[in-house]
């Protein structure tokens, strides 16, 4: 650990030589991250080290509109600081992330502030790698070998915003990006910079070769930026009930409002089963009235449209139907329905069901036509009430949670065995039937 001792030249005298030697490897720095370098040498000279670091981590965060070089410079500043505060260790990662940042950082000036900082500066700078080879030198070239597509912001598809992109990248000799290597160039709106630099990010590439080994060496990708159709109305619906589903109403609701938009062109059809799907996302938020808003609205247009002879699909007219019964708190005649038990255990009179919750027909498995009866064995006490529960027999893994919740809340009349009541076990069905 090194102590503010190491340092032997005054503050200001420290600031002079540092920023002689830093305003040198930013050649090419835009208006915002320059003016905050600028300041952040001011502070540093006012001996404002907290407000100095808090500037230079403006710019060393990768949202700050900075190049590279200027990221690095931050870095090489907040290393300094860090050495100023007694820690080597903080020191060598600051250092390590600078030249991540730029592999040809220069910093030779700091054996004037402490021999001892200069010496870490040279002991990270020799473990960085230095040498990029050009695609001119090498056989094969490094290229893309596959990743995720860009992903559009739903603005500019709307906007249908398209044209030609430069990215480039850093590949180690293994194929891997290195840190903060990821460049774009020219893209035809900034807001495609943070889903090309995700994509680039995440995806594979094959190092070059120069006589037969692999080299570090820079990659240039032309990307023809064309946007993908936007998704149908439907298809953000159904991504919705995927949403609710898996209990992130708040992104149900948005892709929701999405697929209300003009721009998606949705019909009639579509827009019932949005403003559906809609009534499910706000009562899955406690949001009760608009959702009984939503779904009125949607038995509106059920109606406009049967009064035109337009034939909505089966699964909508499914679902519309549960979710208003849903409401209502009724289950429908041709819904889920619970069977008498059968015993397993000996007993001179079964069980016979008192109450039990309400049985709700998992939507997707609606959607999917799935059907039959689940079996759930249970241990039932002489007070008649379930302790212990397991499914026996099963159409679908996706109706087990339903049937056993039903019979976990269930209450029955005790099972009679030599005139009293007895524990048993049973065998309960619940049917889920089809529309």
């Amino acid at each position: 650990m090194v102590t503010t001792q190491h340092v032997v030249l005054p503050l200001q005298q420290i600031a002079r030589v540092a920023a002689l030697l830093l305003v040198a490897t930013t050649p090419t720095a835009q208006a915002q991250s320059d003016a905050l370098l600028q300041a952040a040498h001011m502070q540093v000279t006012a001996s404002h080290l907290d407000s100095a670091d808090a500037l230079f981590r403006v710019v060393i965060d990768t949202a700050t509109p900075a190049s590279n070089a200027e990221r690095a410079t931050a870095l090489l500043w907040h290393g300094i600081i860090a050495f100023m505060r007694g820690s080597d260790s903080l020191t060598r990662a600051a250092f390590r992330a600078a030249f991540a940042w730029s592999p040809s950082l220069k910093a030779n000036g700091l054996a004037p502030i402490s021999p001892h900082l200069q010496e870490i500066f040279d002991q990270e700078q020799s473990a960085a790698p230095q040498m990029v080879v050009h695609l001119n030198n090498m056989d094969p070239e490094p290229y893309r070998l596959g990743g995720p597509p860009v992903r559009y912001p739903l603005a500019l598809l709307r906007r249908r915003v398209h044209g030609q992109v430069r990215v480039s990248v850093i590949l180690d000799t293994l194929g891997h990006i290195e840190p903060g290597s990821v460049q774009v160039y020219d893209p035809p709106d900034s807001a495609l910079i943070g889903p090309l630099r995700d994509m680039a990010l995440a995806s594979q590439y094959v190092a070059g070769r120069v006589s037969g080994k692999p080299v570090r060496a820079m990659l240039d990708m032309i990307i023809d930026m064309h946007p993908p159709p936007p998704p149908t109305a439907t298809a953000l619906a159904t991504d919705a009930r995927t949403a609710i589903a898996r209990h992130h109403a708040d992104s149900a609701l948005a892709l929701l409002g999405d697929a209300l938009d003009t721009a998606t062109h949705a019909t009639e059809g579509e827009r019932m089963y949005v403003l559906v799907v809609r009534s499910m996302a706000r009562a899955a938020a406690d949001r009760d009235s608009a959702a009984r808003a939503d779904l009125d609205s949607a038995f509106a247009l059920k109606r406009d449209l049967t009064a035109k002879h337009v034939d909505l699909a089966p699964f909508l007219l499914r679902l519309a139907d549960s979710v208003r019964f849903a409401r209502r708190g009724v289950t429908p005649s041709h819904g889920p329905t619970m069977g008498a038990p059968t015993l397993v255990s000996a007993a001179d009179a079964p069980p016979v069901v008192i109450s039990h919750p309400r049985i709700v027909y998992p939507l997707e498995m609606q959607r999917l036509s799935v059907s039959g009866s689940v079996v759930v064995e249970a241990n039932v006490d002489a007070t008649g009430h379930v302790t212990a529960t397991r499914v026996v027999a099963s159409p679908n893994p996706g109706l087990n949670p339903e049937a056993l919740r039903v019979v976990r809340g269930s209450l029955y009349r005790a099972a009679r065995r030599a005139g009293q009541a007895a524990a048993v076990t049973i065998r309960q069905p619940i049917t889920f039937a089809p529309y």
